[in-house]
């Protein structure tokens, strides 16, 4: 299969699905969170020298990992699958193929607990940003999605322990 161009229709549906999908209280996990999803993958795939088929399961998992939550705040990664699964199986792409991206995307629910190389690649992409100069700006839009979808102030003490549940798994 060729996979390079197939990932470039994944990075169009993913924009696309994003342009016409408006929820305000996504103040986060938006297209911009996707993008440095994206970027972050692959600058680890890249490290890894994944083989092709890799690569596109690592990447396409990213466009997709985020797309659920228009549909399912709570439940996101498994509406997120569904719709990666959706868009897959139109492109003829081969089940176990299928498989990786579904385990990439559900491995980045909290705590994420990955079970292999690539699904260790998409986690710590997802959470790339802990480790920037962007951490403070994007935990604040974290926290101001947090109290949009809960429709509450979340102090700075219950802010801490989401954090530390975060960086401890717990």
């Amino acid at each position: 299969m060729k996979f390079q161009p197939l990932l470039e229709q994944v990075k169009q549906y993913a924009i696309s699905y994003f342009d016409v999908h408006h929820d305000p209280d996504l103040i986060y996990h938006n297209l911009r969170h996707t993008k440095d999803v994206v970027a972050a993958a692959t600058q680890i795939a890249n490290h890894y020298q994944l083989s092709d088929e890799d690569f596109f399961v690592v990447i396409s998992a990213s466009w997709f990992h985020d797309t659920g939550y228009f549909t399912d705040k709570k439940d996101h990664e498994s509406k997120s699958v569904a719709l990666a699964t959706h868009f897959l199986k139109q492109h003829k792409v081969e089940q176990p193929v299928i498989d990786k991206v579904s385990g990439c995307i559900l491995a980045t629910k909290m705590p994420q607990n990955p079970a292999d190389l690539l699904q260790q690649i998409i986690c710590d992409a997802d959470l790339f940003h802990l480790g920037t100069d962007d951490f403070r700006d994007k935990n604040k839009l974290l926290r101001k999605e947090m109290e949009a979808i809960k429709k509450h102030d979340i102090d700075k003490d219950e802010m801490a322990q989401l954090q530390h549940r975060v960086f401890t798994g717990a």
